[in-house]
C-alpha cells in the first residue's frame, strides 16, 4: 500500500533535476476566444525573468502571434519555479516556455469550444481546441444533414390522433 503512494507521488514530481530553473507549479492556460473564432494557430515562446524566490519578475514574448502571445504571457506570470540541481545564483535567471496553440479536426457549435491542455516537462505547453463554427452555423455538410434529419423527425407525428 505504501509503494502505491510513492509511485503516485513520483508521477507528479520531475523525473530528473536539471540545471537552472524547474517548474514547481503551473496554471492551465486559456485559448483566447477571439483567436479561436479567427482560427489563429501559432507557436509562442515566452521568456521569463525569475526572481530568487521562484516567481516571474517579468515575462516577455519572444515569438508568436500577438493575440496568443498576450495570453501566454498572462499565463506564464502565474507559474512558480524552483532551482534545479544547481544552487549557484550566478546562473541566468531566465526560463523560456513554448506554447503551441493548435486546432483539432473536430468542429463544434459549442461556445467556447472545448480545449485540451497538455504539459510536457520541462517547458512545453500545448493547447488544442475544437474548431469553432463561425456564427454558430453549420461546420460541415454532414452536420447540416444531421440537423435537417432531426428537424424532420420533430415535425412529424408518429400516428394520427383520432378524436371521437
Amino acid at each position: 500500500m505504501q509503494a502505491l503512494g510513492v509511485i503516485a507521488l513520483c508521477g507528479m514530481l520531475p523525473i530528473h533535476a536539471a540545471e537552472g530553473w524547474q517548474v514547481q507549479r503551473l496554471v492551465e492556460p486559456l485559448f483566447p476566444p477571439l483567436a479561436q473564432q479567427a482560427r489563429i494557430r501559432d507557436k509562442v515562446t515566452v521568456r521569463c525573468e525569475i526572481a530568487p524566490e521562484g516567481v516571474p519578475k517579468e515575462c516577455t514574448p519572444v515569438s508568436g502571434h500577438p493575440l496568443l502571445a498576450q495570453a501566454a504571457v498572462q499565463n506564464a506570470k502565474q507559474w512558480t519555479f524552483r532551482r534545479g540541481g544547481s544552487t549557484s545564483t550566478e546562473e541566468a535567471d531566465y526560463f523560456e516556455i513554448e506554447y503551441n496553440f493548435d486546432f483539432s479536426e473536430q468542429a463544434t457549435r459549442v461556445s467556447p469550444p472545448p480545449t485540451q491542455f497538455a504539459f510536457e516537462f520541462p517547458n512545453r505547453v500545448t493547447l488544442t481546441s475544437a474548431i469553432p463554427c463561425i456564427d454558430h452555423g453549420f461546420c460541415s455538410e454532414e452536420e447540416r444533414q444531421a440537423w435537417l434529419k432531426e428537424q424532420g423527425k420533430k415535425g412529424k407525428r408518429k400516428k394520427p390522433i383520432a378524436i371521437y
